[in-house]
């Protein structure tokens, strides 16, 4: 498990900035046009190149993707189409056509990113129920909680990097008084 690249964070800002909490179904990146310049510098960023396992957070994407697009001089719509074509090669070439791609989290509810998904790769685009797309994190971190509390070992070190793998988290226990 890694991150691919960062997304709704960078599209939020966008539509931020047009006003907007989000952009809704894509329609500001869905107006916009591509600009094959900017697309190049942002796929040609290193993160993408190297191994596993890797990480992202909300600094990388304001250091690194939101420089680039404001210098573009681009319109924010046309910031956002290529950004959203960024993300679908992004992921395509992550996933390399292995059969299905379960689509979760904000963007999964973003008709013209996942339109966008389907065109860059022959995966199958699963959707989940509204719920597993809502609450995955509680979910998985919940998961990782129950393992913690059965002394069972809930990070892997093939996945996260660490040096060993070993039970993260800590369970506190409070007293009835």
């Amino acid at each position: 498990a890694f991150d691919v690249c960062p997304a709704n964070i960078v599209l939020n800002e966008l539509a931020q900035q047009k006003g907007f909490a989000y952009d809704k179904d894509g329609q500001m990146g869905a107006s916009g046009t591509i600009d094959v310049s900017l697309l190049q510098k942002l796929n040609n960023l290193d993160f993408y190149y190297q191994k596993w396992p890797k990480s992202l957070g909300r600094e990388w994407a304001e250091n690194q993707i939101m420089p680039l697009l404001s210098a573009s001089g681009n319109s924010i719509e046309d910031q956002a189409a290529t950004m959203y074509e960024h993300i679908a090669f992004q992921i395509a070439n992550v996933v390399e056509n292995k059969g299905r791609l379960l689509a979760t989290g904000g963007g999964s509810k973003n008709q013209f990113l996942i339109n966008q998904l389907k065109l860059k790769t022959s995966c199958q685009v699963v959707l989940p129920d509204e719920k597993l797309i809502d609450f995955k994190e509680a979910l998985i971190f919940a998961f990782l909680g129950v393992l913690a509390f059965d002394g069972q070992i809930n990070v892997l070190s093939s996945v996260t990097g660490s040096t060993h793998d070993h039970i993260g988290g800590v369970i506190y226990k409070i007293e009835n008084k």
